[in-house]
């Protein structure tokens, strides 16, 4: 359980390496820029920003928010509030249905994309941006370390009259689910600069004035009711309003904790890089395995993210690599195995060896007597008068 500790930290410190990069890095890291709106403005209204940090960054324009992080710099991103992105798909012409669908789907792969590089990404809410740009002098400057002199200008949008009917309906739209209530909270909760914009009754008794006035004559009998319809829904609005300014407050405590979370993660991950320093030889064995399982590792960091904060995919991914470390263990099971058949081969060949050795001593033994005795016949006199007389007889055949 120890090993499957260590192994599981030190997956979890190289997949949060490779998804995180400090803004202030030594390397100076291009800076890159993507809107997620279909106004170019925003993107303008960004670099004109930039044009007054001083000292001024290197920056270039990616096309959506995946390429941006392709790099290894910060990125600076541009987004509307949920409602507003959901009330110009009405305005568009859009049915309800769809707008709120393809919001999801593309809010879903958004925040996907944020989550596993939420460290590098400082995203910028629109309205903001483009009516008072100087209200982000602060985050930006916090981010990149750079001071500002004059600023642009403030930019001109221009709105649907019926603008604000369809926000009261994109809102309405976004809390008919759990699901979506949560993705427009995270987003919303994302975005720097960029609150709950207050609904302006002005603008809707006007919006309210143009449907009536282009209703059928003969409904003009009940023009008292649709006033009385009217007078409702300004004081729905009312109590809407009051309950945007709670939920923006508790969206204000969300992100508190989320990021002390954060900063207990990045200790937490500090100290796990230190215990992995600590583990010696045995963890730099498995880290030999553990390389070549990088990949797999990233994939399924990847494919988890999509879903953190959730328990059950929480469980479902310790599960997961629990398996991967019982595999793992039946591996190295298996290796003890083939270590025990080697020794068992070695103590049988060290036998034979033995056996060898025995016999090569009986047979120097008997080697030993054989050389004793052929001395013992070289000293008798037998041998020496042998030897005479083979003297004598070498001596005749020369």
């Amino acid at each position: 359980m120890h090993r499957q500790g260590n192994l599981l930290n030190m997956l979890c410190d190289m997949e949060d390496k490779m998804a995180q990069t400090d803004f202030q890095s030594d390397g100076t890291p291009v800076l890159t820029l993507v809107s997620l709106t279909e106004f170019p403005a925003a993107t303008d209204m960004l670099t004109a920003l930039l044009g007054a940090a001083d000292p001024r960054p290197d920056s270039v324009v990616a096309a959506t928010l995946e390429a941006a992080l392709h790099g290894d710099g910060p990125v600076l991103a541009v987004a509307a509030m949920p409602e507003r992105m959901l009330a110009r798909a009405l305005a568009s012409g859009v049915p309800p249905s769809k707008a709120v669908a393809d919001w999801q789907v593309w809010a879903e792969a958004q925040l996907a994309l944020l989550r596993r590089a939420r460290a590098r990404v400082l995203l910028l809410g629109e309205d903001t941006l483009l009516a008072t740009p100087g209200t982000l002098i602060k985050p930006l400057a916090d981010r990149l370390g750079c001071g500002f002199g004059d600023l642009p200008s403030p930019a001109t949008v221009p709105e649907n009259p019926g603008a604000a009917l369809h926000e009261i309906l994109a809102r309405h739209l976004l809390k008919s689910t759990p699901r979506l209530r949560g993705l427009a909270e995270e987003m919303s909760a994302s975005i720097v600069g960029d609150l709950h914009p207050p609904l302006e009754l002005a603008k809707l008794d006007r919006a309210f004035a143009d449907l009536s006035a282009a209703a059928d004559p003969r409904l003009a009998l009940q023009q008292a009711a649709l006033e009385e319809s009217c007078r409702l829904l300004r004081a729905g609005l009312i109590e809407l309003q009051h309950q945007l300014a709670d939920e923006t407050a508790a969206r204000a405590l969300l992100q508190a904790e989320r990021d002390g979370l954060e900063a207990r993660i990045a200790v937490e991950a500090e100290d796990a890089a230190l215990r992995e320093a600590a583990i010696g030889s045995e963890l730099l064995e498995i880290g030999r395995d553990a390389d070549a399982r990088s990949r797999e590792a990233k994939t399924l960091w990847s494919e988890a993210e999509a879903l953190r904060g959730q328990m059950d995919v929480l469980r479902a991914k310790i599960d997961d690599r629990s398996a991967r470390m019982r595999a793992l263990e039946l591996e190295l099971a298996k290796a003890d195995e083939t270590c025990r058949s080697q020794a068992e081969m070695a103590d049988l060949q060290q036998k034979d060896i033995d056996e060898q050795d025995r016999k090569l001593t009986a047979l120097r033994g008997e080697l030993d007597q054989a050389r004793s005795e052929l001395n013992h016949i070289h000293d008798s006199k037998s041998w020496k008068i042998a030897g005479a007389i083979r003297s004598i007889r070498y001596g005749f055949r020369k």
